[in-house]
């Protein structure tokens, strides 16, 4: 999206009379008017979306970038960020060099001063640049433990804001299944998934699609 908004310039003053095309020899009172456009840096947006995003549950330092082009991941040093790790999926991780060496929020330190500051800001940079699609900081989503009835047994839901476009968790009967367990961080659960092609004639390309552990 733009990170810049475009205004109108108006100018109606006697002394700007001869710029504009304007008489005014006999003395008497001149108006004109000159049109055009000016780019001012919309900083107080990107500012305000870097606060909202830095007061949410992340990674301090790392940006999650979903490329173009899956398994291209461009050069982002100029911008302050290092390819920390990708493969040949559409989704590389980005360590902000800023944030290395900055308090957490978690330190009783200023918002604007933390790491989760720097890190939401870089991801804002360069979620216009070229080979990206989008970028925002490393999110954590954490089981809430406040749970909801649920049709068959009590269960609990988690707050990832995605959570209703997630269908197959009802299949597999999931908030069910967290309301007798929250797993555990001594169990490693890997998804290795390929997507699928079907049989057809037409080529239909794999999808591409964002992936949490």
């Amino acid at each position: 999206m733009s990170r810049m908004r475009t205004g109108i310039v108006v100018c109606a003053a006697a002394a700007f009379a001869a710029a504009c095309g304007g008489g005014g020899g006999d003395g008497g009172s001149t108006e004109s008017t000159l049109q055009g456009q000016v780019t001012v840096p919309v900083v107080g947006v990107q500012a305000r979306r870097a606060a909202e995003q830095a007061r949410l549950p992340m990674v301090p330092g790392e940006v999650v970038v979903w490329l173009e082009q899956p398994g291209v991941a461009p050069d982002l040093t100029a911008q302050g960020l290092e390819l920390l790790r990708s493969d040949r999926g559409p989704i590389a991780v980005y360590r902000v060099r800023e944030a290395m060496g900055l308090p957490s929020t978690q330190d009783a330190v200023r918002l604007e001063q933390s790491a989760e500051y720097a890190t939401a800001r870089a991801a804002l940079t360069v979620e216009d640049a070229a080979g990206i699609r989008d970028a925002e900081p490393n999110f954590v989503y954490r089981h809430t433990g406040m749970g909801t009835a649920v049709a068959g047994g009590g269960g609990t839901v988690p707050n990832d804001p995605f959570l209703g476009f997630q269908w197959h968790y009802d299949q597999l009967n999931l908030r069910q299944a967290w309301g007798i367990t929250h797993g555990s961080t001594n169990v490693v659960v890997a998804v290795i998934d390929t997507a699928s092609r079907p049989r057809t004639r037409t080529s239909i390309p794999r999808a591409s699609y964002r992936a949490s552990t």
